[in-house]
């Protein structure tokens, strides 16, 4: 009787367990039938159809359980792309001391001319294989070859250009190619074959180029070390390393290579001429020395290009600031223009203000180191006219004659409907 009664109390306490687990909500917080499929689990924020969002808990213990994230994946969806991390962009050069003493004398932070030159250079990868190559390109150690003949001789074969400037091709042995320019690569391959083999046609094309190791040093933005194309140039060393620093210049660029000096370089030659014919080829174990920034000059007011200039020699005429600038703009006042300049011989280094006129005479004064130059702009005003307005025909500016009158504006009905009508 009491193996019945024990019986009886465990299949009570078990139906009761099953039906208290059917009713379980699900650990998403959506209720599950028995024996129906469980229904789709919401997204995060987005309520189930037919029911209402479930609260947000406002205690621990209220909590409904959740599954704990993948390791690694902090949070993140496993259908959810992984982005690549954002770059790190370089933070702004820092402005130098003029740059802060322009700000305090005009109220305007200028920047230095051709800051912007270099300004995307850190974002900036250059491909060595994918540049067009010119003609007087020079073939060294490291420089791949791709060589196919065919007629009495069938090649198809990459040849790596060896440390002593070699290649060595199958069935023609080992011959000199460095120093050899690209224009000139066919015919001298031709003639080393030819010796051997001949009524064979051929063509030869660069793959993989070598880099070459440069050393930037001084005053720049990012002195260091850089492995660049093995085409590139002095002006390519200076803009992979993001231009001068606040006290670099940009007028003197000095080019070493075993220990003598190979070039010098003005970037303004470059940025106001397009002149390159100081931006030699780079050779592997080349230094680029930046030099410390010479005088400068500021060019603010009525100009397009206003900025922080920087002298050639310690003086130079007006009539140079406003070649690098672009000229004197047309709404310029010829008549009047300001300069501020620091007097050392006076207590304190104080500043002098002076005027100039936009003439030969006021071209060529000279300028110094700390001058602040700027040109006025012209008067709005019309010196000789007469503006009509209004539902008129023609609306404009006239000339202004002694004794006008306004039917001479308006001499008859016509001139006052508008286009319109």
């Amino acid at each position: 009787m009491r193996q019945l009664q024990f019986l009886a109390g465990l299949c009570l306490l078990v139906g009761g367990a099953v039906a208290h687990g059917a009713d379980e909500t699900a650990p998403s917080g959506t209720f599950n039938a028995p024996s129906y499929p469980p229904t789709a689990t919401p997204r995060p924020g987005q309520a189930t159809p037919g029911t209402t969002p479930p609260r947000a808990p406002t205690s621990p213990d209220a909590t409904s359980p959740q599954r704990a994230p993948a390791s690694g994946a902090a949070g993140r969806s496993d259908q959810t792309p992984e982005l690549e991390p954002p770059r790190a962009e370089l933070p702004p050069p820092k402005p130098s001391e003029f740059q802060k003493f322009v700000e305090e004398a005009t109220g305007r932070m200028l920047p230095v001319f051709g800051a912007n030159f270099f300004a995307d250079a850190a974002s900036v990868r250059a491909q060595a294989d994918n540049v067009p190559l010119s003609a007087d390109y020079v073939v060294g150690p490291g420089d791949e070859l791709l060589i196919r003949a065919w007629g009495s001789i069938d090649v198809d074969y990459r040849a790596t250009v060896d440390r002593n400037g070699q290649i060595n091709l199958p069935k023609v042995g080992s011959f000199n190619v460095a120093g050899v320019k690209a224009s000139e690569l066919e015919s001298h391959l031709r003639a080393q074959i030819g010796r051997i083999f001949t009524n064979f046609s051929l063509n030869v094309t660069l793959g993989h180029l070598r880099g070459v190791k440069v050393f930037v040093v001084g005053p720049a933005q990012r002195p260091g070390v850089y492995t660049l194309p093995s085409q590139a140039t002095m002006l390519s060393a200076v803009v992979a390393a993001g231009g001068p620093g606040p006290t670099g210049s940009m007028r003197k660029l000095i080019l070493r290579r075993d220990g003598r000096v190979i070039s010098e370089l003005d970037v303004y030659d470059f940025l106001v001429q397009g002149d390159k014919s100081k931006d030699v080829q780079l050779a592997a174990g080349d230094v680029v020395v930046f030099q410390p920034a010479g005088p400068r000059v500021a060019l603010t007011g009525a100009t397009d290009t206003p900025a922080i200039y920087e002298l050639k020699s310690a003086e130079e005429p007006l009539r140079e600031l406003l070649r690098y600038a672009g000229g004197a703009p047309v709404l310029a006042n010829p008549h009047r223009g300001q300069l501020e300049r620091i007097d050392p011989t006076q207590p304190k280094a104080a500043r002098m203000v002076e005027e100039f006129k936009l003439d030969s005479v006021g071209l060529a004064k000279p300028l110094r180191d700390g001058d602040v130059v700027t040109l006025l702009a012209i008067s709005p005003q019309f010196a000789n006219a007469v503006t009509l307005k209004g539902h008129v025909a023609q609306p404009l500016r006239y000339p202004y004659t002694p004794g006008m009158r306004i039917r001479d504006l308006i001499p008859d009905k016509d001139a006052l409907i508008s286009p319109d009508f």
